[in-house]
């Protein structure tokens, strides 16, 4: 599935805004990355480690869905 699905003008279901708000998380991700990236490595400075990795993890919103997806398509 393309997330620039939604570009056909026809399209009026549904399954529109759905494409788009996947689309929007797409673009969302690296922001986030930099972003959680950035404010742990400021924790880090800070001596708060426990704070920093947990910052750290918030990339994994993304990646965990799609790689549980990935294992659902292989194992079927």
């Amino acid at each position: 599935m393309a997330t620039m699905g939604f570009d056909n003008p026809d399209t009026d279901s549904a399954s529109y805004h759905w494409l788009l708000a996947l689309y929007i998380a797409n673009w969302l991700y690296p922001l986030a990355l930099l972003i959680s990236a950035g404010t742990a490595w400021a924790l880090y400075h800070l001596r708060k480690f426990k704070a920093a990795v947990w910052v750290n993890q918030i990339p994994l919103l993304w990646l965990i869905p799609l790689l549980l997806l990935l294992g659902y398509v292989v194992a079927s």
